[in-house]
């Protein structure tokens, strides 16, 4: 309602204030498919990285059936205090007792390192049924 003393609004106000919430309007429903644009699109770059890696059922490997257990894994150095790498992890240095979650059927591919001596990497494996192995390594010093 307008006050008693207002005059109504000429037509040219009128159809100003009509072009400015059409205006409006237009600007909002602009802005909601640009928000729904960028929305698919981000949908999409998010499928195609998750994707992209995956297999094709076509070209897919079979499936192998690999339990992963604990195994207690006990190594030793002569001389001690050499540095273990277990599947290119760090474990500490010999002597050394770990648990390790691994298949036992693949082994572990184990690397020792010492000042002054030669590294040495060797594939431990399981005997079957075991879940405990021990493993005693002689570093050969290095000739200059």
């Amino acid at each position: 309602m307008r006050a008693p003393h207002e005059s109504a609004p000429s037509c040219a106000e009128r159809a100003l204030q009509l072009a400015s919430l059409s205006s409006h309007a237009l600007q909002r429903r602009e802005n909601g498919r640009l928000v729904l644009a960028i929305a698919v699109l981000s949908l999409a770059a998010l499928a195609f990285f998750v994707l992209r890696d995956q297999p094709e059922a076509s070209h897919a490997a079979p499936a192998v059936a690999t339990t992963a257990r604990k195994m207690a894994l006990s190594i030793h150095s002569q001389p001690t205090g050499a540095s273990v790498w277990i599947d290119g992890v760090y474990h500490g240095r010999t002597p050394l007792r770990t648990v390790l979650h691994a298949a036992a059927h693949q082994g572990v591919m184990v690397e020792l390192e010492r000042s002054a001596y030669a590294p040495l990497r060797r594939r431990l494996i399981w005997k079957d049924g075991a879940n405990i192995a021990s493993a005693e390594f002689l570093l050969e010093p290095l000739t200059h």
